[in-house]
């Protein structure tokens, strides 16, 4: 069942199934559970094709561990014992035990492909630059208070942030002052933009300002300064969009910047969906 712009419930008859995280003996453990109501989404894990969603230790307060869990099934052939498992015994190192060793639940229909596959395709837009799309590619890092890169389709994009689910979230916890969180390209995109479409997901944290940067050398690099600064309105699941000022930004680096506030100890977050990087302004 769909939840807003990225998220899915999975539902049973009339009841949702979740991870429910549990304490047992001085440790976590984690199991699958009916709720009559969802309280959280289940996310697309491209790579293995299966849903994903993230469980928080509850035996301890001090910093809590947060992970991505699939549904784990023992036998592949059945559905008879499932289970949840944790997302790294089928990505990273750990890909090459994918349907082999580790066997993820996919359910007939529920689970079809990725979501959205069988839609039938926009025409090729030639004004369109570069799309930046958080729906497939994953990264190293799943805290937020982490980064790491993740290169797509030949640019290179720094996240502050969780980018072991798609789309990738940006946010923090247990954090009462507002704080900056980041996701910068290293690579600069070739040619000359005129306009800029940025497309937001799900978010349930505060979300204070975001600011878009633009710079002529690598942002990383230290005394890096922005050649152009906007704040952009947000809204969850909607659209913000930057013009360009007349001579545009020719092979430049761009930036988001959000000051989100989450004083909670849950993780909560704000998604990017898409960046599209244009060389005229699209049609109103």
């Amino acid at each position: 069942e769909k939840h807003g712009d990225s998220g899915w419930y999975i539902k049973m008859g009339t009841k949702y199934l979740e991870i429910n995280p549990y304490a047992n003996n001085g440790k976590t453990s984690y199991k699958l559970k009916l709720v009559d109501t969802p309280s959280k989404d289940w996310t697309w894990l491209a790579v293995a094709k299966c849903f994903q969603q993230e469980a928080t230790e509850v035996h301890t307060t001090e910093n809590p561990k947060t992970s991505n869990f699939y549904i784990g099934n023992y036998d592949s052939s059945k559905f008879d014992t499932l289970s949840p498992s944790d997302v790294s015994r089928i990505t990273g190192d750990s890909a090459k035990d994918l349907d082999v060793s580790q066997h993820p639940g996919r359910f007939g229909e529920m689970v079809v492909g990725e979501p959205g596959a069988t839609e039938p395709e926009e025409p090729e837009d030639e004004d369109v630059l570069y799309t930046l799309s958080t729906a497939t590619e994953q990264g190293t890092n799943n805290g937020y208070d982490g980064n790491c890169d993740i290169v797509v389709d030949g640019v290179t994009w720094n996240l502050e942030g969780n980018s072991k689910i798609n789309p990738w979230r940006l946010g923090c916890k247990n954090i009462a002052d507002p704080t900056d969180r980041k996701l910068t390209g290293k690579t600069a995109i070739n040619g000359t933009v005129k306009q800029v479409i940025i497309s937001f997901g799900n978010a349930n944290i505060t979300v204070n300002k975001i600011t878009f940067n633009v710079f002529s050398s690598d942002p990383t690099a230290e005394g890096a300064t922005a050649v152009f600064t906007q704040e952009v309105t947000f809204s969850a699941n909607g659209t913000a969009t930057v013009d360009a000022p007349e001579a545009g930004w020719t092979n430049c680096f761009y930036q988001l910047v959000f000051n989100v506030t989450n004083s909670t100890g849950d993780n909560k977050y704000v998604t990017v969906s898409t960046i599209v990087f244009r060389s005229a302004k699209a049609a109103d």
